[in-house]
């Protein structure tokens, strides 16, 4: 994680304690809040204009699917699928530990999927700080033209969708517009529907999340970098929207081309909503008639994995069904 990520999430607590711990003192606090601000303006880094576009991780010349990871609410590729395996020293030793980062879907998904094409969906989606108004239909159509561009010569490929969060509705409204064009004789981002698929969710809130109340406060309080309380944050209080894009998806379920989702969910809250429990609850991540699969960690975990550890091989080993499935449906039909 980038150090400014790390300074954003650790000053609202540090904000939240101060007022505590001083009686609310107006003048303490928000002395404190300036002050918080403008390390944090010192701790932002330049960073390159994000522009939505897939990133190719591995491309093997026999490719029968691509994999797609698409990135939640304010991720920064490619941090956000990458974990940290972190080597241990002895308690004397006076050296640093040796860190290293790890990203999974280039080190490890290859050697289980070897016939995967694999990408990384990659889009403005910042609201703490120089935040994006784009909201999920705009996400969607970016997440399909970069889709049919990339797949001019393979547009019946299947596909295996990852959307962790956030990522995970931008896939769905992807697939619903993508089935909307279908009735557009000529318009190329029909076949991503039509093409077999499957889904795999990662703390998706299909139902939205209790923490759009935290956000309001949080992007008020981060204004000065640009935070505001953008069109995605509200999605994830608007409960009427998010119940018409369930019942468009499940039309597109229905019409038998994605052969299968799985939803996972995690079971612990974030070090800052440990009161709160998960920030995104099982009931919100489940999808109906979807296997729910549990992933002991918390929100920002559930995209990352350091080392081939436990919970890498249960999450692989529920994805690998889907993958067989869309690389060899003759076989897995007899």
């Amino acid at each position: 994680m980038p150090r400014f990520q790390v300074v954003l999430q650790l000053s609202p607590v540090a904000l939240v304690t101060i007022v505590y711990f001083t009686g609310g003192g107006l003048l303490i606090s928000g002395v404190t809040c300036i002050g918080l601000l403008f390390l944090q303006w010192l701790f932002l880094d330049e960073e390159k204009q994000v522009t939505s576009r897939l990133h190719i991780l591995v491309n093997p010349t026999d490719a029968l699917v691509d994999v797609v990871a698409v990135q939640g609410l304010g991720s920064a590729y490619p941090h956000t699928w990458m974990g940290k395996n972190q080597t241990r020293r002895a308690w004397f030793s006076h050296s640093k530990p040796d860190i290293k980062k790890v990203m999974w879907l280039k080190e490890y998904l290859p050697k289980d999927f070897p016939a995967a094409r694999i990408m990384a969906f990659e889009y403005n989606s910042r609201w703490l700080y120089e935040a994006d108004f784009q909201g999920l239909e705009e996400h969607a159509s970016a997440l399909l033209d970069a889709l049919v561009e990339q797949r001019q010569d393979s547009s019946s490929r299947p596909i295996l969708f990852i959307g962790h969060s956030y990522g995970g509705l931008v896939v769905k409204q992807a697939l619903v517009l993508s089935h909307k064009f279908e009735t557009e004789g000529t318009d190329q981002r029909k076949w991503i529907a039509s093409a077999e698929s499957g889904i795999i969710f990662l703390g998706t809130p299909h139902q939205g999340s209790n923490y759009g109340t935290i956000a309001l406060v949080l992007s008020f309080i981060y204004r000065p970098l640009g935070g505001n309380y953008t069109q995605v944050l509200r999605l994830l209080s608007d409960g009427e929207r998010l119940v018409q894009l369930d019942n468009e998806f499940k039309e597109v379920l229905s019409r038998g081309a994605t052969k299968r989702t799985i939803c996972f969910y995690e079971t612990k809250g974030q070090a800052w909503t440990w009161a709160f429990g998960p920030l995104v609850t099982r009931l919100s991540a489940r999808l109906g008639l979807s296997p729910e699969v549990a992933m002991e960690c918390n929100h920002n975990e559930m995209n990352k994995f350091s080392e081939r550890d436990e919970r890498y091989e249960k999450f692989i080993g529920k994805l690998k069904p889907v993958y067989n499935l869309l690389t060899n449906p003759v076989a897995n039909e007899a």
